[in-house]
């Protein structure tokens, strides 16, 4: 119900730092939900660099046709500070990312925090002439 998708489904959760090498800090802290559809191949799921929506797909053989994305600015909470290594109260921006398939079959959730000065969004638009 948090991300607008009430359910009475239990999800399989993951956690993780996202980091650079050769970088102490991490850039990112994010929290994913899977959809209880994928019970025989969450346990196969590894932090190896892929995504997660695109070990599901390679795994369970699904196609994401569609990714939501909510980008807001936030002050964190304690718990999120300390796992990121910031001052409680800094500002991060929260990317909150829906990932979907045909029919809008919801398939992950993932709710990341990126401190402010470790985050760069950037978008190359072409302009018709």
């Amino acid at each position: 119900a948090i991300f607008g998708r009430p359910t009475e489904d239990r999800w399989f959760y993951f956690r993780g730092l996202r980091t650079r090498p050769g970088q102490p800090e991490p850039i990112a802290l994010t929290d994913a939900y899977i959809h209880p559809d994928f019970q025989n191949v969450v346990e196969k799921i590894k932090p190896n660099g892929l995504a997660i929506f695109a070990q599901l797909e390679k795994l369970a053989r699904v196609k994401m046709t569609h990714v939501t994305q909510n980008i807001k600015a936030v002050a964190v909470s304690n718990q999120v500070a300390a796992e990121l290594g910031i001052p409680r109260k800094t500002p991060c921006l929260h990317i909150l990312r829906c990932y979907m398939g045909a029919n809008d079959r919801l398939f992950e959730i993932s709710s990341s925090y990126h401190p402010a000065d470790r985050f760069v969004y950037s978008m190359h638009i072409d302009l018709e002439k």
